[in-house]
């Protein structure tokens, strides 16, 4: 789907904006833009115009300089909706999505404008709301965009069916085809958003700002990116030794931490088998600290309850946390974020549980800190977009943050590296020395993938062959709610 676009062209563009709109106070833009482009353009007839579910769809518009160019929506079909029989589509657990008109003005059609407007939904949807499948429905001239929707948006060819208006040509979008679309689609907003000089619009706060649309929130209360693929025993040595990692590249960031004096309630959320929270409860500022531990796994919960007794552990799921509003004055993520595909969903959840002028102390690993040979950046790279969760999102959330009143007030970066002597741990400052094994161990868990294993055996022997050093960033950054 790559398109010529002029410097001239993007240098018009810097008045162009993304909205999600309510349709009550855009109908009459939306129609227009639809008879313009189906009508006038294609020749469809006026049954294009408008939709039954135009009401309670979601839409996305483009504007430039505040005039509408370019629309799409996504409408959603309860399991006994009629348009399970009218389609003969396949039957479904939960809702269905189905992306529809999307029209773009002629002047605007060679802008990737409406391939941006087109992932932005379908990623939006796929984060945010509670699906079975999508699926789209092609009439007339659109039936020869099929090869598009295939490679672009992970659609598969259902069947065709006939209607009053003509045929319509169905495909259909499921499974791990659209979680592999997924991490491209990512990839793919970032990159056009830059090079449109756009800014892409959250659903999440738009849905936030729309009770009427609660119903349609995914809770994503079985999401467990890390440890779905992964052996549960393999895994906990390997997170016991990362717990330790980084606790030492946190001991002297605390102290530079303004935290609140005891008695105080501080909150780990993503606490693992419970070793990292038991280093830092050994803190002088968190001596008095009353301590809570939060996971989804059940087998981590145990294990921490049965480790670390004076400590309250939970299971449960960040997007939804078992504790009242305003619960803890402290909360505390490490390696959670990364692990996360809808992080402002979790945002909001923190807030809601976290004390008016409370603390939110997120430490993660930045994958685009990576620096080594070729053949280990390559794989940590392909990790990076493979991977369904955002190994970067330490470069994106402050402003994610920012949406939801939680201000950045400090950051800090310590980088480890593979010059240490094996079985220490040395510290300088921000630099953490570790042993050539010991700094290798933390990457194993690429290898559980099968997606990965061809990556990691060339990492792996160039690694175990040369004495190259690698070094990669672990960074913290502390937010505060306001009053």
């Amino acid at each position: 789907m790559q398109q010529t676009v002029t410097a001239e062209a993007i240098s018009q563009m810097k008045n162009l904006e993304l909205r999600w709109v309510d349709f009550k106070d855009y109908a009459e833009q939306i129609y227009a833009l639809r008879k313009a482009v189906f009508v006038e353009g294609q020749g469809f007839d006026d049954f294009v115009l408008k939709s039954a579910k135009d009401e309670t769809g979601l839409h996305l518009l483009a504007f430039h300089d505040n005039q509408p160019i370019a629309a799409i929506c996504a409408y959603f079909a309860k399991p006994d909706d009629a348009v399970f029989e009218q389609l003969q589509l396949p039957p479904a657990e939960h809702l269905i999505v189905q992306f529809a008109r999307r029209v773009t003005l002629p002047a605007y059609r060679d802008l990737r404008i409406s391939e941006l407007m087109g992932l932005l939904i379908w990623k939006g949807v796929y984060e945010s709301i509670g699906f079975s499948y999508f699926f789209i429905g092609l009439m007339g001239v659109h039936q020869k965009l099929a090869p598009i929707y295939q490679r672009g948006f992970g659609f598969e060819p259902h069947h065709e069916v006939e209607s009053p208006n003509g045929n319509i040509k169905v495909l259909i979008g499921e499974g791990e085809r659209l979680k592999r679309i997924y991490n491209k689609a990512k990839g793919d907003v970032e990159v056009i958003s830059a090079f449109l000089q756009v800014e892409p619009p959250s659903l999440n706060r738009f849905l936030d700002n729309h009770p009427e649309l609660k119903g349609l929130r995914s809770k994503n209360t079985n999401e467990n990116l890390y440890l779905k693929p992964l052996s549960f025993k393999d895994e906990l040595p390997r997170l016991s030794a990362q717990a330790r990692l980084v606790h030492s590249t946190q001991v002297n960031i605390i102290d530079e931490i303004e935290l609140p004096t005891a008695p105080a309630k501080l909150l780990d959320i993503g606490c693992g088998p419970g070793v990292y929270l038991s280093l830092l409860s050994k803190h002088p500022k968190l001596a008095d600290y009353q301590l809570s531990g939060l996971d989804l796994s059940p087998e981590m919960v145990s294990y921490a309850k049965f480790s670390f007794r004076t400590t309250d552990w939970k299971q449960g799921n960040v997007y939804e946390m078992p504790y009242p509003d305003a619960s803890f004055d402290v909360i505390h993520t490490s390696f959670v974020f990364i692990h996360l595909t809808n992080p402002e969903a979790a945002l909001k959840e923190i807030y809601r549980v976290l004390k008016p002028n409370g603390i939110l102390y997120v430490v993660d690993v930045n994958d685009d800190t990576f620096d080594g040979p070729p053949v280990i950046k390559r794989m940590v790279h392909k990790h990076k977009q493979v991977y369904e969760g955002k190994r970067d999102i330490m470069n994106h959330l402050p402003a994610l943050a920012k949406i939801y009143d939680l201000a950045l007030e400090q950051s800090f970066a310590v980088t480890v590296d593979n010059q240490g002597e094996e079985g220490k741990t040395t510290q300088e400052g921000y630099k953490l020395h570790l042993g050539r094994i010991t700094m290798w161990a933390m990457f194993a868990f690429i290898s559980q993938r099968p997606d990965m294993v061809s990556y990691f055996e060339k990492a792996d022997d160039w690694y175990l062959r040369t004495l190259c050093k690698i070094s990669i960033q672990v960074q913290s950054q502390v937010f505060r709610k306001p009053l």
